[in-house]
């Protein structure tokens, strides 16, 4: 086996690990919340604050994008631009502000 191969089988791993705790950590709280809220489940955003990583996120992607016809090493990234967004999702459950 090659080391890419290693490497991508590892992170995906780690990913799918991350990416499935918060998704239960998430679902089970949704759940929580259903049982006792009785006004609106869907809170008012006041003010976010996710605009600029957001916007790093589309301008990283576009890149990857566009250097995979310049340089074809970067044919890698683009799994790897996956694997970090199923990470970034699993995050995204426990950084939750409500919870």
């Amino acid at each position: 086996m090659s080391s890419i191969y290693v490497a991508t089988l590892f992170s995906c791993l780690i990913a799918t690990a991350v990416f499935a705790a918060g998704y239960f950590k998430g679902i089970s709280e949704a759940i929580a919340d259903h049982r006792t809220e009785t006004d609106s489940p869907i809170p008012d955003e006041k003010e976010s604050n996710y605009g600029l990583a957001i916007m790093v996120a589309v301008i990283v992607a576009s890149s990857i994008i566009c250097l995979i016809g310049i340089v074809p090493e970067m044919i890698y990234a683009g799994p790897f631009l996956a694997i970090v967004t199923a990470v970034m999702n699993g995050v995204a459950f426990f950084v939750d502000s409500k919870s």
